[in-house]
């Protein structure tokens, strides 16, 4: 049975820290999957970020250790799951 991770974050002004906490959750599964902020999102948070969000998607997307990364419009859980396993 394959075991998928899944983390969701903004991800914005990528850093080493962002780098080895992806690389540590993939170490704990079969698949690691990455639910990216929208600036429409992050907007509701009261945050603006630097990086605009298909930037942020496609460098984490292009991570090794990184298996999908998708687009988190909300913060519910349940709407990334159902996505990810799409």
């Amino acid at each position: 049975m394959t075991k998928t991770v899944l983390t969701y974050g903004t991800f914005d002004l990528f850093h080493i820290g962002h780098l080895n906490i992806l690389k540590r959750l993939s170490e704990k599964g079969d698949r690691l999957i990455v639910g990216v902020s929208t600036d429409e999102f992050n907007a509701i948070k009261g945050k603006k970020p630097v990086v605009p969000f298909e930037q942020r998607r496609e460098i984490v997307e292009s991570i090794k250790y990184v298996d999908l990364a998708i687009r988190r419009k909300t913060g519910n859980r349940n709407d990334l799951i159902s996505r990810s396993t799409m």
